[in-house]
């Protein structure tokens, strides 16, 4: 293998980078489902849920058992014990109470109210893990939620009380399987994130078809099948991975924060698709919301490079100060060792010139 090839081979990006990458591929799997949901839309939305997430989960499932080798499966999915409930049951609580937001109150309320989770993860993180949050960081939470607020500030209707307080549940409940997700990764890091998606989702399909799964006959049309499989074989699997995934390089809040990028590139998708031109003042929420993140990307990339170049260069220069102690410490011993060498050479000479008189 030549050398470049082995050099790039050999690189590992910082976990921020990482963690920012594999967030970002989420949100961009998932954008489109705003869009296929309105090609089902016919369908109750517990309907879809079900069924998107029963086939990402058996999606998932399966690519979990093909990739696994035959020994370790079983500790695969046995792996973390308890502690997976505690990310687990969040993310159910969000799954049962989010249809409800959207079906009990306006979409704009449910959808805004729901992109406050940053807040929560922020704070719950802080609760549960003693972790902070950078000045950037709440800096970028503010202005993305003004930003989010702008896109769907048109559209805000009073709704019914209800419906707002399960949207305000959900986007609680969404921080809470963030923070679970970062509390069981750093303390059983081998556990697999799609286990842990697979769990979720498959949790999430008892509890839709207990509580609300429309029990008339499913006939969808072959083109409807394919926006299924679209959702569910497709856009969701990548994304709930991604979501999993991203908490063990970011915090929790800034995982959330990069979350609320589908929420305004959706509106986009479907201007550019079918034609929904967004208000002038969303497309300046869309903009803050997208300079906001990527300004915030910088500013806390730049200060972990300053970071590591500074741990860099003060290690360097400690490594300069052994290597030049223990060079000083071998010439010192080189010249004790020289004189002492000196000294016996004079005394043998000394010795033998004495013998010489003696004779």
């Amino acid at each position: 293998m030549p050398a470049n090839v082995r050099r790039c081979a050999s690189v590992r990006l910082p976990d921020r980078v990482k963690g920012t990458l594999t967030i970002l591929i989420g949100v961009i799997a998932i954008t489109p489902d705003a869009l296929l949901l309105r090609q089902v839309q016919h369908f109750s939305i517990w309907t879809i849920i079900f069924f998107r997430s029963a086939l990402a989960a058996a999606v998932l499932l399966v690519v979990v058992l093909a990739t696994t080798h035959s020994s370790r499966r079983l500790s695969t999915f046995t792996e973390g014990g308890a502690s997976v409930l505690f990310c687990i049951v969040p993310f159910i609580v969000s799954m049962a109470c989010f249809p409800s937001a959207i079906v009990s109150t306006t979409a704009a309320n449910a959808l805004g109210i729901y992109s406050s989770n940053p807040i929560f993860a922020a704070l719950l993180a802080y609760l549960l893990l003693g972790e902070r949050i950078a000045v950037s960081l709440a800096v970028a939470i503010v202005l993305v939620l003004t930003g989010i607020v702008l896109v769907f500030v048109a559209d805000f209707r009073a709704g019914r009380v209800l419906g707002n307080v399960l949207a305000l549940v959900t986007a609680a409940a969404l921080a809470g399987y963030l923070v679970g997700i970062r509390y069981v990764s750093t303390r059983h890091p081998r556990v697999d994130a799609r286990v842990l998606a697979v769990y979720a989702l498959a949790c999430s399909v008892v509890i839709v078809a207990c509580v609300g799964i429309d029990m008339r006959p499913f006939s969808p049309s072959y083109v409807e099948m394919a926006w299924f499989v679209a959702m569910g074989g497709v856009c969701y699997p990548v994304a709930i991975v991604a979501v999993n995934i991203a908490p063990r390089y970011l915090h929790p809040a800034e995982v959330a924060l990069y979350m609320c990028l589908e929420t305004v590139l959706g509106p986009l998708l479907l201007f550019a698709v079918q034609g929904e031109r967004p208000t002038d003042l969303a497309l300046v929420g869309v903009a803050l919301v997208v300079v906001s993140l990527a300004g915030q990307s910088a500013v806390t990339l730049w200060i972990d490079y300053r970071s590591s170049d500074q741990a860099t260069t003060t290690l360097d220069t400690a490594n300069g100060a052994a290597l030049k102690s223990d060079g000083d410490g071998q010439d010192s011993r080189l010249a004790a060792a020289t004189q002492a060498y000196g000294s016996n050479d004079s005394q043998a000479v000394g010795g033998s010139q004495e013998s010489f008189s003696d004779v």
